[in-house]
């Protein structure tokens, strides 16, 4: 054999083990690639789940805080997670004084207001609470139990509050104090469970 022929197979068998080595090189990159993003797809929705759980743990902490604020005739914390243009729908049967809709801060406070004056709380309850959130709106519902005038009057109320995510923080758009299709009961003396 020629020293042409020794070259020429020698380059040859190079450019083929070239070619084999970039072919597993490309493999190992294409895999590498498919493998990184399947592990930050993981990652996002490892980090989804715990946002959504982290929001669902801070409506719900809202939604006790504020009927927290309630029993405890507190206005200025009862007002506190209100935005500017929420509604207080106020629906308890048998028909009460304060049934109505509220709309915007003022009216809210001024009910809150009449409520803490005329009604005094002597033990309150919450049973049943759940917390569902879809985008920057969440729905806490719940029935509550309030023992009123010391003990005179249980009011049993099925109650829903609506939040909404704006600028950066949770606020209350709309509390239903009493349903249209349930408006609870009120019932005199304290019920048992």
């Amino acid at each position: 054999m020629s020293n042409k022929t020794v070259s020429r197979n020698a380059f040859y068998g190079i450019t083929v083990i070239l070619v084999i080595v970039l072919i597993a090189v490309a493999g190992y990159s294409y895999y590498s690639i498919s493998s990184t993003q399947s592990n930050v797809s993981s990652l996002r929705t490892q980090v989804s789940n715990l946002q959504s759980q982290l929001n669902i743990a801070q409506v719900e902490s809202l939604a006790l805080q504020h009927w927290s604020a309630i029993g405890t005739k507190n206005l200025t914390a009862t007002m506190s997670q209100y935005s500017l243009s929420a509604v207080l729908y106020w629906v308890v049967a048998p028909t009460g004084a304060l049934n109505g809709t509220y709309n915007g801060m003022s009216a809210i406070q001024t009910t809150w207001t009449k409520f803490f004056a005329s009604t005094p709380t002597t033990y309150y309850t919450v049973y049943n609470m759940s917390v569902s959130i879809a985008g920057n709106t969440a729905v806490v519902k719940a029935t509550l139990w309030y023992v009123l005038g010391g003990g005179k009057v249980t009011l049993k109320l099925p109650y829903e509050l609506n939040y909404e995510y704006q600028n950066n923080s949770w606020l209350l758009t709309a509390e239903w104090w009493g349903l249209p299709s349930d408006p609870g009961t009120a019932t005199l003396g304290i019920l048992s469970t």
